[in-house]
């Protein structure tokens, strides 16, 4: 005879590779598409009879571990977009439900307890974990990438089922405020589905079917946390359990399935650089990866026109700033500094940091600022992997130090071109992707910041050696203006100034503020 928890929470695992085959982007990383399927199979071993023990805890270790990768592997990808949106950043999160159902398989398959918790009940744990926890938890995550709107059930949905989780230690008022508290949250889910019309998109029906059927199996579970015993323990798994894992999230998940929404912004389209350092960076690390026949460069761009489109017009900038652009090596610059209120503490400690890395050398807020060297220098395309790369190195005179070492590369999307920066960095690189926009007056913006619609590229990301690039909660523009001392007659003589503002959060911590004068010096 079946045993229904054990039914239950295969029933319940379903959803684990079934997460994986609905989402396109998912499909397309083979690692956790392949990974979600065995993990069930090997689910389905951790709970046979026949191998619990020794070997049932090494396939329910297995399942656990796997679950990490594959929760990774989605965290990843919500990190890599340009934009994070709560509703990826859910779905990776979900995960972590996932691994605690494994846990809770681990103690039903090794024979050992936890928290009180041994034999059928941990079982019945692991399967809560999965269906009111990670199903669940992905359906509501789908429903806000479907309809972008309710991110604050993404806040409610853990609360609740922490709440019933609670309850199940014996804190029987804590169960029913968090059984009212799922019927609720469906409920509202409801009201924000039928509110985006998703019953009109393709699989709507199916999903508005799945949000409806937990409703009926929580009354059930509703008088249980009361106190009522209408049914035992088996007949609720039946239920509640094995109904909730299957109406409710299988089917939802094959509802969204056929729906195919998409996320609202994609991963970031750009190529990024492979110069890794191992140690410290520098002058020294950039000459490392000069070609074997280096060309001369000048700028930061052979030609400026190139980042025209977009809805930037390259001829409406000052060609004084287009020269500079151009022919970077030939001017002398020289900075001043700002950290803002409540940075400076840690203003200093990334300029200790920086000063032993050589890279990202930004002065501390108790650090003078001054004169720096400027030099531009060929890079070898095939050790960065982008295309036309070209170093600036810029050092403070007075000490040596580095300020940067960027490698400098652009690339399109769409019809935008984007000025794509890479600070290498050991085992690592952080890449800022800016924009180029117009500014009155002939000024120049270049920024990562965006406008609410916009869903290009532009950000401060990092990527460590294997991984995806990760988008960094830094933003930063630079407007680069002429001065008025500048002989506006006169290309060749004018001067320029830039204010390089850095922002935390979306809280401005420092801002720079460069001076670039013409030396008529040609470059390296």
């Amino acid at each position: 005879m079946l045993d229904p928890i054990v039914v239950g929470f295969l029933a319940a695992a379903v959803s684990v590779p079934l997460s994986q085959l609905i989402d396109a982007e998912a499909r397309r990383d083979p690692l956790a598409a392949r990974t979600a399927v065995l993990m069930f199979g090997v689910a389905a071993l951790a709970v046979s009879g026949a191998t619990r023990g020794t070997l049932g805890a090494g396939f329910a270790a297995f399942y656990t571990v796997g679950g990490v990768v594959v929760g990774f592997q989605a965290l990843q990808r919500a990190l890599s977009r340009p934009i994070l949106q709560a509703s990826e950043a859910a779905l990776a999160l979900a995960w972590v439900w996932v691994v605690g159902g494994g846990v809770w398989l681990y103690v039903y398959a090794a024979n050992t307890s936890l928290l009180g918790f041994s034999g059928r009940w941990a079982l019945l744990t692991a399967a809560h974990f999965h269906a009111a926890g990670f199903a669940a938890i992905s359906l509501t995550s789908l429903i806000v990438r479907a309809t972008d709107r309710g991110r604050w059930l993404l806040v409610i949905h853990p609360i609740v089922f922490a709440l019933v989780a609670a309850g199940l230690t014996g804190m029987r008022a804590l169960e029913q405020i968090g059984t009212v508290g799922y019927i609720v949250l469906f409920v509202a889910q409801w009201v924000v589905a039928l509110g985006a019309r998703l019953a009109r998109r393709r699989g709507g029906v199916i999903v508005l079917l799945a949000l409806t059927v937990p409703v009926g199996a929580l009354c059930l579970a509703f008088d249980w946390a009361l106190g009522g015993r209408h049914l035992d323990l088996g007949q609720m798994a039946w239920m509640h359990g094995v109904v909730n894992a299957l109406g409710h999230g299988v089917l939802g998940l094959l509802g969204f399935g056929r729906m195919q929404a998409s996320p609202r912004s994609a991963p970031v389209g750009a190529p990024f650089s492979l110069a890794y350092a191992r140690r410290r960076i520098g002058p020294a690390f950039v000459a490392s990866l000069a070609p074997a026949r280096p060309q001369p460069r000048t700028g930061l761009t052979d030609d400026f026109s190139r980042y025209a489109g977009g809805g930037f017009l390259s001829e409406r900038v000052d060609p004084r700033i287009r020269r500079f652009y151009e022919h970077t090596a030939e001017y002398e610059l020289d900075a001043r500094h700002a950290w803002q209120a409540g940075f400076r503490f840690g203003g200093r400690l990334f300029f200790q940091l920086s000063r032993r890395l050589g890279q990202l050398g930004l002065p501390g807020p108790d650090t003078p600022s001054g004169d720096m060297t400027n030099k531009i220098c060929d890079v070898d395309d095939a050790r960065d992997g982008r295309l036309d790369v070209r170093a600036w190195v810029r050092t403070w005179r007075a000490t040596g130090e580095t300020l940067y070492a960027a490698l400098y590369s652009e690339h399109a999307r769409e019809d935008v071109r984007y000025m794509n920066i890479a600070f290498p960095l050991p085992l690592a690189c952080m890449t800022s992707l800016l924009r180029l926009e117009n500014r009155e007056g002939g000024q120049l913006a270049l920024t990562t910041r965006r406008a609410s619609d916009d869903l290009g590229d532009q950000g401060v990301y990092l990527q460590l050696a294997g991984l995806r690039p990760w988008r960094l909660p830094i933003d930063e523009t630079i407007t680069v203006r002429t001065t008025d001392e500048a002989d506006l007659g006169e290309v060749s003589a004018a001067d320029l100034t830039a204010r390089h503002d850095m922002w935390l959060f979306g809280r401005l911590f420092l801002r720079l503020e460069y001076r670039m004068r013409r030396s008529g010096v040609e470059g390296a």
